[in-house]
């Protein structure tokens, strides 16, 4: 299981902050926020769970409420773009 946000940085040990994750993602993401982490693995995350499209979303809602400007991804990435399982585990 993985926390979605990290408790290091505001998550919490919740139901709704929790998620299924292979050892190899899990210990790759460790205490990053979702748009720190590898965008390949967020997309295939996003397409996958509700919890992480919306704490995506949320992240990028507050980095552009902090700079002023859009933070969006191309739409093959939002939509878990070309990401096969063979590639989530590049």
């Amino acid at each position: 299981m993985d926390h979605v946000r990290p408790l290091s940085r505001g998550g919490h040990e919740a139901e709704y902050n929790l998620v299924p994750a292979c050892g190899p993602c899990n210990y790759s993401k460790r205490d990053k926020l979702l748009i720190e982490w590898d965008p390949v693995r967020v997309a295939h995350g996003a397409a996958q769970s509700s919890i992480v499209a919306a704490e995506l979303e949320r992240e990028r809602s507050e980095i552009q409420a902090l700079r002023g400007v859009s933070t969006s991804l191309p739409d093959d990435e939002t939509a878990g773009g070309p990401a096969t399982g063979a590639e989530h585990h590049r």
